[in-house]
């Protein structure tokens, strides 16, 4: 699956899938049939998006998930496990590494507890700030064997490659 952040406006999102089927919610029996046929356009805007900004970001979110961000670059993208300061986990998550900030693509549900717990360890000295950007962007992600070509033929501005599956 290939995905893209969009900011929220009509006339934008318009613009962008207007070659694609209606989002709509897309039942285990439709996805099949979208992975046996092309592609289809699954809308998870339900989801929480935090960023994560500042020059520290990439120390500051490589020391609370179980995946190595140190070293990530802007466009790559990898599913993550946050956890708590004793190890709990809090939500598995999908990261996505920008020019300028950490995007943290969370469950729906999850989104005040996870950004509750990052909130919590930025310390004083860290140059880190996180934002919630749930309503500001949408959220589509492109399902099915033609998923890549597709989203390979759009423009977009930040366009991360393929993402594991959570």
């Amino acid at each position: 699956p290939a995905f893209k952040m969009l900011p929220k406006s009509a006339d934008r999102t318009a613009q962008r899938v207007a070659s694609f089927p209606p989002a709509a919610p897309m039942t285990v029996g439709d996805l099949q049939q979208v992975a046996a046929r092309g592609v289809g356009l699954a809308d998870f805007s339900h989801g929480g998006i935090i960023a994560v900004t500042g020059d520290d970001r990439y120390r500051f979110v490589n020391g609370l998930c179980t995946s190595k961000v140190l070293d990530a670059k802007p466009g790559q993208a990898m599913a993550s496990c946050f956890t708590t300061k004793t190890g709990r986990s809090v939500d598995l998550t999908t990261i996505a590494v920008l020019d300028d900030s950490i995007l943290i693509l969370c469950s729906a549900g999850r989104l005040q507890r996870l950004y509750q717990t990052l909130d919590a360890l930025i310390f004083p000295k860290d140059n880190v700030a996180i934002q919630d950007l749930s309503l500001a962007l949408a959220r589509f992600q492109l399902v099915g064997p033609q998923a890549a070509s597709v989203l390979s033929t759009t423009p977009c501005s930040a366009s991360p490659a393929a993402l594991p599956a959570p």
